[in-house]
């Protein structure tokens, strides 16, 4: 081998191990920083074990906050819980593989397994009754939850969900994350350094255009994301959204309970006009707002008037 080549193998080689190592040094930070914020539960689905980071909080009528994708149960921490917990049982939860939630080896659809998995967490947890609340990529697992339990569930709530069959959720990391081997290295030794780089502007862009919450990134514990585990479930999860769209829409018409959806007019993430006007062709007594100057998280903007509409939807 000409010693060129050598000292390029060597160099590459070394570049890679340094990077694996601050990546697990970032990762080990972020799970320091990042606490449970509430308590666990392991389940048994299709004999596979799954344990559940959630919190709950309050009392009377039981509402269910389910996060979206890249995200966990502190988003909600950050907006919703707070206010609904004096009036309310706030229960939210990191759905299985992302957050503090652990996901076994799961053949099939992730998406369909948790739905399941969720739906039996929430009876072993003897929840009662309960509304569903589900943003952006939980819009699809909490509208089939709606739709294959509507004797369990009082009601939905869609917060920029994803609902309708658009789009596929890929991007070229998603699918640089899942390759044989490459995909590997790519998550252990390169996702921490880009991470510093993308997160920021990937927050911006699902806030603007109203403005990133101060501190968000590091409240929100979103850094939890980029340990390898975390990015290539989540990166599954979205590859996995399509088809759990085109097999879940057909179901909605079995959604009979009252439904509330809330998207704002400037999100960049997903297409508020496609999900929107499609989950209420399947759904026509659904109750639809548009927020003006809004993006992809409205529930940390409008919640006085998610406040208002549960009550007077659902109670």
């Amino acid at each position: 081998m000409p010693k060129a080549l050598l000292f390029l193998s060597l160099f590459l080689f070394l570049l890679i191990a340094l990077l694996a190592f601050w990546g697990a040094f970032k990762t080990k930070e972020t799970l320091a920083l990042c606490q449970p914020l509430g308590q666990f539960k392991e389940i048994s689905v299709d004999d596979l074990k799954v344990n559940f980071h959630y919190s709950d909080h309050g009392s009377g009528p039981a509402i269910v906050l389910l996060h979206g994708a890249s995200s966990n149960l502190n988003d909600w921490h950050l907006s919703l819980q707070p206010l609904l917990k004096g009036d309310y049982r706030v229960i939210a939860l990191d759905r299985p593989g992302l957050g503090l939630s652990s996901r076994p080896k799961v053949s099939g659809s992730t998406l369909d397994f948790q739905k399941r998995a969720i739906h039996q967490f929430l009876q072993e947890l003897k929840v009662e009754n309960p509304i569903i609340v589900g943003h952006s990529l939980s819009g699809v697992i909490s509208a089939r939850l709606m739709a294959d339990h509507p004797e369990f569930y009082r009601g939905l709530i869609l917060i920029a969900g994803a609902v309708y069959p658009v789009g596929d959720g890929k991007s070229w990391y998603t699918k640089a994350a899942q390759l044989p081997l490459l995909g590997t290295l790519f998550r252990y030794s390169l996702i921490a350094p880009l991470a510093t780089q993308i997160a920021p502007g990937l927050i911006e862009k699902n806030f603007s255009p109203n403005p990133v919450p101060d501190e968000y990134m590091r409240a929100s514990c979103l850094n939890l994301l980029f340990e390898p585990r975390r990015f290539l479930n989540n990166a599954v999860d979205l590859h996995h959204i399509r088809p759990y769209l085109d097999e879940s829409y057909p179901l909605y018409v079995n959604i009979k309970k009252p439904a509330l959806l809330l998207y704002g007019k400037d999100d960049q993430t997903i297409y508020p006009d496609v999900h929107s006007k499609g989950f209420v062709e399947k759904v026509p007594h659904a109750r639809l707002h548009f927020m003006e100057e809004t993006g992809h998280l409205p529930h940390h903007f409008h919640s006085n008037l998610l406040l208002k509409e549960i009550k007077s939807l659902f109670f």
